[in-house]
């Protein structure tokens, strides 16, 4: 472009959320960008239930509950109800008081009046929706008003976070003292039992509702925390609690599984880990169950989160093993299961050779196969040249035999090629030509062949014009026949014509003299290519055409003189009888 190169475009295989997404192309110290203004919504174009508030109110009902249904370009349809799964725990239907836009692009705000329940419960509920399936369950928890008595939690963002800590999590607390400074973050304190967490913003404070974010501690251990936020300044009067789940990091795998030869290379999304330069991928360890698999590569990485290319070892391990992520610079580690299943191997093809022009049968047996339900869910490839599938005689978790069809020889002459059967039945390319197996298959050329011969047969006496029809020349005839020879029987048989002669075949026709009566041998020489051929002299019928006399003594004497056709030539009386 006359002012410069530009990013043009790019695809965005999914994306979901509504944040900018800034994208960039570096190519030397040039770098071209652009920023992705939301919203981005991918795959999930579905309507969804985003956020329900308050969680809970009085068993007497009267509340208003607002939900967040989020509804990308109308998906859902229209909002038609919001109902409880169980109507029975309930003295009366919700009423839905209005339904209007939300404050992001496809979001719908519900706001309903909910009903008295028939005691203290948890009662469930559901948003029916004109398209599509109904959203939800969500829970409002119904109590008595002294159960409710402030200060409580109305809504946390995250019910659990990594034992590596450094997660978000956004609370809103009712009847919490209200904060004058909300930029003094110190006002408000938040331990998980006995580790302190960062409280990082307050985002307001009123007599209703305070609302804070706070970052995860990193815990040693597993499992339910109760977390304390208070006053600062009063920490026994205002103190709310409840239970926060901590959990391993765990990674999430494009593929979890491998053959044990190893060399599969699979993208691994890995938690935990402080923002990663995209260069110190090198610094990433991946240890399969006790054998180091290799880091290769990283595709992005951000805060705590971060997308390696991993490649699987070869090991003698068949089986689920833990995969684990840690770096030998950043703290942190990251796990998920990945199994190892036995490398396929080719243990017969045969035969193992065959013509250069293709079209015979080779059968293979292989273990460890992928179990396969068709032959097209196979792919074939003898070399460059693309074979086929004629028949799936068996397909198990052991043993898979399949029938090929081999194609012509890519090269048209002879040579060794590498024979590859691709499974297609997986999501990537990779995981196909990972699962893929080979053995080494001979084209042998085939030499020249005379497919007819018309006649096959003629008079001894006379002899005949052939048309030979030859297939697999090393080389084109021309029209003068030059460098052709055709003998049969010994006898040299004059070229009488070419009818054509190109890459599906050849044809010319020659004279075969008089010969002998019998079967002879005929053959085709074009340059250093000898192609043999039958021809038979068939023998003439001999018949009496005329004879002078039809009677004689009986003592014998009687000269009879005799007109024969089709007998033999002879030279004297003494060949004859």
């Amino acid at each position: 472009a006359t002012d410069g190169p530009r990013l043009a475009a790019f695809d965005v295989p999914c994306v979901l959320g509504t944040m900018p997404m800034s994208v960039s192309v570096t190519q030397g110290a040039a770098q071209y960008s652009a920023t992705v203004s939301p919203p981005l919504v991918g795959q999930a174009a579905a309507a969804s239930l985003a956020s329900f508030y308050p969680i809970q109110g009085p068993t007497a009902g009267g509340f208003v509950v607002d939900l967040r249904v989020r509804n990308p370009a109308g998906a859902g349809g229209e909002v038609l109800s919001v109902n409880a799964t169980d109507p029975s725990q309930l003295s009366g239907g919700v009423m839905v008081l209005s339904v209007s836009a939300g404050a992001e692009e496809g979001e719908l705000v519900v706001r309903c009046l909910m009903p008295a329940a028939a005691a203290d419960s948890q009662v469930p509920f559901e948003v029916l929706m004109s398209s599509g399936p109904a959203l939800g369950p969500f829970t409002i928890t119904y109590a008595s008003p002294s159960s409710l008595a402030s200060p409580r939690v109305a809504f946390r963002s995250r019910l659990q976070s990594s034992v590596l800590g450094g997660d978000s999590v956004n609370v809103w607390i009712e009847g919490f003292p209200p904060v004058a400074d909300i930029a003094a973050t110190g006002s408000i304190t938040v331990f998980f039992e006995n580790t302190r967490a960062t409280v990082s913003r307050i985002r307001s404070s009123t007599a209703d509702r305070t609302v804070i974010d706070f970052v995860t501690p990193a815990v040693a251990e597993e499992g339910n925390l109760t977390v304390a936020i208070y006053r600062t300044a009063d920490p026994s009067s205002t103190a709310v609690t409840f239970l926060h789940l901590f959990t391993k990091a765990s990674a999430s795998l494009a593929v979890n599984r491998a053959s044990t030869a190893g060399g599969l290379v699979f993208e691994a999304t890995v938690y935990g880990f402080n923002t990663l330069p995209l260069e110190s991928f090198s610094t990433m360890v991946a240890d399969f169950g006790g054998t180091l698999g290799s880091v290769v590569g990283m595709v992005s990485s951000e805060f705590r989160r971060a997308v390696l290319l991993v490649e699987s070892p070869a090991t003698t391990v068949v089986g689920e093993v833990t995969l684990n992520f840690t770096s030998r610079v950043f703290s942190g580690s990251s796990t998920a299961p990945f199994t190892f299943y036995k490398a396929a191997e080719v243990s017969v093809a045969r035969p193992s050779q065959g013509p250069s022009s293709g079209g015979n049968t080779v059968v293979v047996e292989i273990l460890s196969f992928p179990v396969t339900a068709s032959p097209s869910d196979l792919r074939v490839s003898f070399g460059a040249a693309a074979g086929s599938v004629s028949r799936l005689v068996i397909s198990t978790e052991s043993r898979t035999v399949v029938e090929l069809v081999a194609p012509p020889s890519a090269s048209g002459g002879s040579g060794t090629v590498v024979v590859t059967i691709t499974p297609t039945a997986f999501a990537t390319e990779g995981e196909r030509a990972h699962r893929a197996v080979s053995f080494d298959y001979t084209f042998e050329r085939v030499g020249p062949t005379v497919v007819s011969a018309l006649p096959s047969e003629a008079p001894a006496s006379v002899g005949a014009r052939v048309v030979l029809q030859l297939d697999n020349l090393s080389e084109m005839v021309g029209a003068d026949a030059e460098g052709v020879s055709v003998r049969v029987g010994g006898f040299l048989a004059p070229i009488a014509g070419v009818a054509f002669s190109d890459a599906a075949g050849t044809q010319l026709s020659a004279d075969v003299p008089p010969l002998p009566a019998g079967v002879h041998q005929g053959v085709v020489q074009v340059g250093s290519d000898y192609a043999p051929f039958l021809f038979e002299a068939v023998a003439d019928a001999i018949t009496v055409v005329s004879f002078d006399t039809s009677e004689g003594a009986t003592a014998g004497g009687t000269m009879v003189q005799l007109t024969l056709s089709g007998f033999p030539l002879v030279s004297s009386t003494g060949a004859l009888s």
